[in-house]
């Protein structure tokens, strides 16, 4: 069976996801030589999660890897458990020193180093485990791919495993990383190959990348090479990041076609050329017409979306000509990737231009 927990944030677990743990976390026939106590982790999750044998209050003392405390508190079990920081900056990380009791039997865990990196550069997972255990590794193959494909690998006695997955890995694609250890307890951690989108005449740059991570891009002059801005930021629990590219005055500035945007430490290709586009309504048929230029690494791959007073109308992925020219009809049914839209005067068209290295840029035009 094949689960996805990626969306077990904040201080609270829906009614169906605890279910569903206590599914996967309920003793099995051959329990008995595992502690009474069993864990669910999700790394940078601000809670932690697990099981007791009989219904029990269980005391949590959860200190980071050099001792200092982190949380403590007191969660009440009917089998199932949960107990949250209360903070979105106090999250399970690698190191960190637990101490779980339920009055009658407490157990110290240290959170292992488990760990996935979306090499996005040379195309392959890798990352850190148990030395010679075998874990679980999760990915969508497409970006219209609505399942994940799950692969068995085995950690090395170095404590490292890496696993080729024989396709071109995009910025912005997601792993995850399943562990369940000999005592039981169930550990995912996740990670984004780095991803960056930028939009032309605006100064805030977005993407994702490794959960609780720094990055900085930097924006030059794509003639003259000179340094124009930078935007620095920490991804959040889920790899997001949102950034602003500001002079050494402190000044918003903006992304212009022609510019260079370089973020070399978060992956060496991601340094490129920001190339122009353009797009047409017709209102009457309902039909977009575009074309994202190439300015050196131009996929042929692109998105149109459709806005009215703030609000999406209509969505189409897209697939360019050789040339990067594009057609969308925008009538019809909606279908995976496809929200149909009635194109009215007004409506502004956005235009997102995907790039080889899976990075995007937008630009945006009215219908006149």
């Amino acid at each position: 069976m094949k689960v996805r927990l990626r969306s077990l944030s904040g201080a609270t677990m829906g009614a169906a996801s605890i279910a569903l743990m206590v599914a996967l976390l309920s003793p099995l026939g051959a329990a008995a030589a595992q502690p009474p106590i069993r864990l669910y982790l999700y790394y940078s999750n601000p809670c932690v999660s697990g099981t007791t044998t009989s219904p029990a209050t269980v005391s949590v003392l959860w200190r980071d890897s050099a001792g200092a405390v982190k949380a403590q508190g007191t969660s009440d079990s009917n089998g199932f458990w949960q107990f949250c920081s209360g903070s979105e900056d106090i999250v399970v990380e690698i190191g960190d020193k637990m101490r779980f009791s339920d009055g009658s039997y407490t157990r110290n865990y240290v959170v292992p180093n488990l760990r996935v990196t979306v090499d996005r550069v040379d195309n392959r997972f890798h990352g850190t485990g148990p030395a010679g255990r075998t874990i679980r590794l999760a990915y969508a193959q497409g970006l219209l791919s609505d399942f994940d494909e799950t692969h068995s690998v085995r950690v090395g006695q170095d404590g490292t495993w890496a696993y080729d997955p024989g396709f071109n890995i995009p910025g912005g694609q997601h792993a995850s990383l399943f562990w369940k250890s000999p005592n039981g307890d169930n550990l995912e951690t996740g990670s984004y190959a780095p991803q960056v989108t930028v939009t032309i005449g605006e100064s805030e740059v977005r993407g994702h990348m490794s959960e609780l991570s720094s990055m900085r891009l930097v924006l030059l002059d794509g003639a003259t090479g000179e340094r124009k801005a930078v935007a620095t930021d920490v991804s959040d629990n889920n790899g997001g990041f949102r950034a602003v590219f500001r002079d050494p005055s402190g000044h918003r500035v903006n992304v212009e076609v022609g510019d260079r945007v370089r973020g070399r430490a978060l992956a060496s290709d991601l340094n490129w050329i920001v190339p122009d586009s353009d797009a047409t309504a017709n209102v009457a048929a309902d039909t977009v017409s575009g074309h994202c230029q190439d300015a050196g690494q131009l996929s042929d791959v692109a998105t149109v979306d459709i806005y009215r007073t703030g609000r999406q109308r209509g969505h189409a992925f897209v697939h360019t000509d050789a040339n990067g020219h594009f057609d969308v009809d925008f009538g019809g049914r909606a279908t995976p990737g496809f929200e149909p839209a009635n194109i009215k005067h007004g409506d502004r068209i956005a235009v997102r231009c995907m790039l080889e290295t899976g990075d995007w840029v937008v630009q945006s035009f009215d219908v006149p």
